[in-house]
């Protein structure tokens, strides 16, 4: 096992970008099960007591943080919107810390499960549930869910800003001339005080992108610059960034993470509209491993 261990560096780069939102043709090609979890039949509290990504807690999983909580930031509890269609759900803290504190748990079983992927099936799929609740505060922190290659470059992602609720779209590619993991605008808003179904995609023959709100008429896309790269790995995140200390610390919710490898949609997605947007990156994104 390779313990986990992150630094973020933010910077805000403002420039034109084009993200497209597309419609995909149905397609009808098996899937192959990477993960599926939901929360409910685990017993609530702390999910793991190890926060160095080194000893695995319930049900597998594994968690890094560099937050002085540590492992305390990995909790299961009760559904926090008191519904029938959620029992217990996974709660992330992001910490009332300056820009920089990363927190994120895994399951292994994706890359164990990879190693028995089918020849073909190149399009990976995350869909996973989330909760934001509350009102919106000043904190700038970030949830998502980030899709990883075994270098950790992010293949694709989506992550939600707690004082907006605003969906970005994040992935490796190719922006102001620079191949790196950026985070891209979108006009999509999560709703507080609701869960969203929440779907990324990564398409390995192309490097493409996705991410979206189900439900929602648009699905994001930007084509990346990852191509041929394989899924290692799938992170739940809670981020502390954009800003100073005393932020305010906050909570994210997720449920029914469900992970599959299917066969390249066809024909590729097509884009129907254009936008120029700003974008954000996640720039200098490294993890240093250690051998166990």
């Amino acid at each position: 096992m390779i313990p986990h261990s992150k630094f973020l560096l933010f910077r805000f780069v403002f420039m034109a970008v084009g993200l497209s939102t597309f419609a995909v043709m149905p397609v009808r090609s098996a899937e192959f099960l990477l993960q599926n979890t939901s929360f409910a039949g685990y017993s609530t509290g702390q999910l793991t007591t190890d926060g160095t990504g080194t000893n695995s807690g319930k049900g597998g999983w594994l968690t890094f943080t560099d937050s002085i909580t540590g492992a305390a930031d990995f909790n299961v509890v009760a559904n926090p919107d008191s519904g029938a269609t959620h029992g217990n759900v996974l709660a992330i803290a992001a910490p009332n810390v300056a820009t920089g504190t990363y927190s994120a748990a895994w399951n292994p079983e994706v890359s164990t499960n990879m190693a028995s992927n089918p020849s073909g099936n190149d399009y990976f799929v995350t869909t996973y549930d989330f909760y934001m609740g509350g009102a919106s505060s000043t904190s700038t922190n970030l949830y998502g869910v980030a899709m990883y290659d075994s270098t950790y470059n992010i293949l694709a992602s989506a992550y939600v800003q707690n004082d907006t609720g605003q969906l970005y779209i994040g992935g490796y590619s190719l922006s102001n001339g620079v191949n790196d993991n950026w985070l891209y605008n979108t006009t999509d808003i999560v709703q507080r005080n609701s869960w969203n179904s929440i779907r990324i995609a990564f398409n390995k023959l192309t490097g493409r992108f996705e991410a979206g709100i189900i439900g929602s008429q648009d699905n994001w896309s930007v084509v990346g610059a990852a191509t041929g790269s394989e899924l290692f790995e799938v992170d739940l995140e809670a981020l502390a960034w954009g800003g100073t200390a005393a932020q305010g610390a906050t909570t994210g919710y997720f449920d029914n993470v469900r992970i599959v490898s299917q066969t390249v949609p066809v024909p590729e997605p097509s884009t129907y509209a254009m936008c120029i947007i700003g974008a954000m990156v996640l720039g200098g994104l490294a993890r240093r491993k250690n051998a166990a």
